[in-house]
């Protein structure tokens, strides 16, 4: 049929497809969307952060994981203390109360140590070391009672008075007293009178001193210097190193008389 159409004249050559007669057809395609991979990454992490938070506190909430005991390997500690370990007690063990309590026990000026362990239980057990106590000052005027802790002078709590008036020495006096006029006290007590020329123009207030391992209370009713002071506490000394006066050195309180410079019965 084609050859029979050249013969008639039809040329279809001349009907060849092109681009001029001829469009090819493109089926659309459909291309979907993808979320951006930071995207994703992202709401995984919120999903995450609250699905530990829901299981967070949903332990946090049951009380089987209750601290039920707190315990201390240390056989004598301040009331003030005391109170601070008991106060995580009934607190859930997954709120980082054996953190906190150990942050809160080493920021304690009485304490130069502490740690805190878990014990079995839901129990924790806390070691604690106190801070060496020089000398304790009470201040009559305002009540206010205070230690002197490695050169610092540190404010006592009421309750732990009688804790560390056991074997500290105790100073009373309605006068203010400087730290620097405790070290210095301090320094004599041990016997030390290396600091006294740094006192010189500087006398020692009226006040009380009480000794608890020779029982004695020394009361200054007037000032004196600190040499004088250095002078009485070696009388002390001496009455109790030769026993010469048992009253004295177990009972009695003791004056310093300035003008006899002596001790005398009070």
């Amino acid at each position: 049929m084609v050859d029979s159409a050249y013969t008639v004249g039809i040329d279809y050559d001349s009907y060849r497809r092109d681009s001029q007669y001829y469009q090819i057809s493109v089926a659309p395609v459909s291309h979907k969307a993808k979320l951006p991979f930071m995207y994703v990454m992202i709401s995984l992490l919120v999903a995450t952060i609250i699905l530990c938070s829901l299981v967070y506190f949903s332990l946090a909430t049951i009380p089987y994981f209750d601290i039920k005991e707190v315990s201390s390997l240390s056989t004598s500690l301040p009331p003030s203390i005391v109170k601070e370990l008991q106060s995580v007690q009934g607190v859930s063990t997954f709120s980082f109360a054996k953190k906190r309590l150990e942050k809160v026990l080493n920021n304690n000026p009485l304490i130069s140590h502490a740690q805190v362990m878990k014990g079995n239980n839901q129990q924790l057990i806390a070691s604690v070391s106190l801070a060496g106590t020089e000398v304790l000052w009470e201040n009559l005027n305002t009540q206010e009672v205070s230690a002197l802790i490695d050169g610092n002078i540190i404010p006592l709590q009421k309750e732990d008075l009688s804790f560390y008036s056991k074997d500290t020495v105790k100073i009373t006096s309605s006068l203010p007293i400087g730290k620097k006029q405790l070290n210095v006290i301090v320094r004599l007590l041990g016997n030390d009178s290396s600091t006294i020329q740094q006192l010189e123009s500087e006398q020692v207030p009226p006040l009380e001193i009480y000794i608890p391992h020779t029982r004695n209370t020394i009361r200054i009713r007037e000032s004196i210097s600190y040499a004088r002071l250095h002078y009485v506490l070696q009388l002390i000394r001496l009455e109790s190193s030769k026993s010469q006066i048992t009253s004295i050195t177990l009972y009695n309180q003791v004056c310093y008389d300035v003008y006899q410079n002596t001790l005398i019965m009070d």
